[in-house]
């Protein structure tokens, strides 16, 4: 019950950041992620997503949890 799967949709282009380190860093990293898509002129075409690569689930160090956020987007016009 804890963990769930379901099928998002596809887009052709989506920005993606790698984040490692602890949890507490990704709300940054979503707002500097977030910042430079504006500067690209991108436009954010669908909620963002996170793969949870690396975690407390299989790396003791913290610093090794690996995020990757990415998130939909369309060159704005």
């Amino acid at each position: 019950d804890i963990v769930k799967f379901k099928n998002l949709p596809e887009y052709p282009t989506a920005i993606c950041m790698k984040v490692y380190g602890p949890y507490g860093k990704l709300r940054e990293s979503y707002l500097e992620l977030f910042s430079e898509i504006a500067k690209m002129s991108y436009t954010i075409v669908d909620a963002p997503r996170a793969c949870y690569v690396d975690g407390i689930w299989n790396q003791e160090d913290p610093e090794k949890w690996l995020t990757i956020i990415q998130v939909p987007v369309q060159k704005a016009e």
